[in-house]
């Protein structure tokens, strides 16, 4: 994990910031750059769980040393309030109306995208609005950018999983700058998107150096060079995975950009707007390795996030009195406890510290075995080639396992092979979810020995933090719904949302 620069936010300069927005009206009547940062997946545990991750690394070595928090930027931003996020027709939202919620200040049905429940009323958006008073307008996600919750807030559809015509309301948006992930239905009835968008007039970049060369008055479309497309996902590599390959080859820094290297192009892009810019920066993978019950991957997603909001602090350092930074999640994913059974009160946040992979690269790893074994022809037990793989790549000592865990692991090798599993049915998707029973168990497992627990692969309904610095920030302070997210963002921006 790359070291990062940690701003300390004063008490002394957010208390000016804070005056500054009620007496000072005249010196910026509104927010002129603003940044929403959202976490998918991330609720105040996602936070407090990486911090006590990186404390505990930083700590280890200090004899006798207290237990100190190591604050992530977001946790230092002078406004610190929460909010709900049902949607529409249930308690545990998904992204997309969870993202609407965000986008628009109104409710909606699960799966759709920016429109009211009965599909049929587009909702106006607060880009769309910030847009429409000539403000520069740009969305960056570490997913593909036709995914739910960048999709809400340039496109309006029924199904979040028409990601052919969401993408092609990409350019139809008139919006500035798209960076990040690519298009997972590039291709389809419509045309194809990048064809289509660079005849709408947009620029299309998907090299480090094509990024570089981007220049502000451009719109642009600006693709990572090198795209995680194991499932068709389009998006960036999780960190923990970008940051190994850049080890291993110095050189494929510039194939693998960071959440930090686009918001900072972004912002150079788009502060030459006379009117300001909305810029909207999702973690998207936050939200998938939760889903997966990867606690490392997830922190270290987590730090990527966090970075870019760094960036955003440098340039409010630069531009004090008219910008707002919000950061927030969407909803929590997974359940995450600080917290198991096993440990009891105790936390052994170090032994995540030797993971070197993703799930997923995992997951290529196990494919690869198994195939080269023929399945069928495979060893009836994990042999001590997997055990030395698992030990190096996860980080999981298999000589270290009690009676328990090894069965657990035994078990879940049986079943990634297909074999007969000792389980019911029912126990081994409580067990699995929908993730390959090795993998996911390894990771169950160290998770657990470190104190940390999981309760679903799946979203949960738990409030989430909304985070603000900068003018307007006591605005969100208190506990609100998250439709009162935008609507709060809308006022400081001086905006006004559709009823």
């Amino acid at each position: 994990m790359k070291s990062t620069k940690r701003f300390s936010i004063s008490v002394t300069l957010a208390f000016f910031i804070w005056l500054a927005t009620l007496g000072a009206a005249h010196a910026a009547p509104r927010a002129k750059y603003v940044f929403l940062f959202i976490g998918d997946g991330m609720a105040s545990v996602q936070i407090n769980a990486t911090e006590a991750y990186l404390a505990n690394k930083s700590q280890r070595d200090e004899v006798g040393g207290e237990n100190k928090a190591q604050l992530l930027n977001m946790s230092k931003l002078s406004v610190q309030g929460m909010c709900t996020t049902f949607p529409w027709n249930s308690y545990i939202t998904d992204s997309a109306p969870a993202a609407t919620a965000l986008a628009t200040g109104k409710k909606t049905a699960d799966g759709v995208i920016s429109m009211d429940p009965t599909k049929t009323v587009p909702y106006t958006t607060i880009a769309e609005q910030a847009k429409a008073a000539g403000m520069k307008v740009g969305i960056i996600s570490s997913v593909s950018i036709d995914h739910a919750t960048p999709a809400c807030f340039y496109a309006h559809e029924p199904l979040r999983g028409s990601y052919h015509n969401i993408g092609h309301q990409t350019y139809a948006s008139g919006f500035d700058f798209f960076g990040g992930g690519g298009f997972k239905a590039a291709d389809g009835a419509l045309g194809n998107v990048l064809v289509a968008a660079q005849a709408a007039g947009y620029v299309i970049a998907d090299t480090k150096a094509e990024i570089d060369a981007l220049q502000p008055g451009q719109k642009a479309i600006a693709i990572n060079p090198v795209l995680d497309d194991l499932r068709n996902d389009k998006a960036l590599f999780y960190d923990i995975d970008r940051a190994r390959a850049v080890a291993i080859d110095p050189a494929q820094a510039d194939n693998h950009l960071t959440l930090a290297q686009f918001t900072s192009r972004a912002i150079n892009l788009l502060e030459k707007g006379k009117k300001g810019f909305f810029l909207m920066v999702e973690g998207g993978k936050i939200d998938w390795s939760c889903h997966a019950n990867d606690a490392r991957t997830t922190f270290d997603d987590m730090v990527a996030f966090d970075d870019a909001i760094g960036v955003a602090l440098e340039f409010m350092y630069r531009h004090p009195w008219d910008t707002v930074i919000v950061v927030t999640g969407d909803h929590e994913t997974g359940g995450l406890t600080i917290g198991w059974a096993g440990t009891a009160y105790a936390s052994y946040f170090e032994k995540l510290e030797n993971q070197k992979i993703s799930y997923v690269e995992f997951d290529k790893v196990w494919t690869a075995d198994k195939t080269a074994c023929g399945g069928d022809s495979c060893p009836a037990d994990i042999d001590e080639s997997l055990k030395t793989q698992i030990n190096d790549l996860l980080g999981l000592d298999y000589t270290t396992l009690n009676n328990f865990e090894k069965l657990r692991l035994e078990d879940a090798y049986d079943k990634s092979l297909g074999r007969t599993s000792p389980n019911l049915p029912e126990e081994d998707a409580l067990l699995y979810g929908s993730y390959t029973p090795l993998t996911v168990t390894i990771t169950h497992i160290l998770n657990n020995k470190a104190g940390i627990g999981w309760t679903s692969y799946a979203h949960t309904g738990v409030p989430v933090p909304v985070l603000a610095h900068g003018f307007g920030a006591p605005a969100f302070n208190g506990f609100y719904d998250n439709t009162d997210v935008a609507k709060k963002m809308a006022r400081v921006m001086r905006l006004t949302l559709p009823d």
